[in-house]
């Protein structure tokens, strides 16, 4: 855990929402 446990969730939120956009 390098970054906080509810950063590292907007992260991965983040980067779901990214690969949809560019689906």
């Amino acid at each position: 855990g390098r970054l906080l446990r509810g950063e590292e969730k907007q992260i991965e939120r983040a980067k779901l929402k990214r690969r949809r956009k560019t689906k």
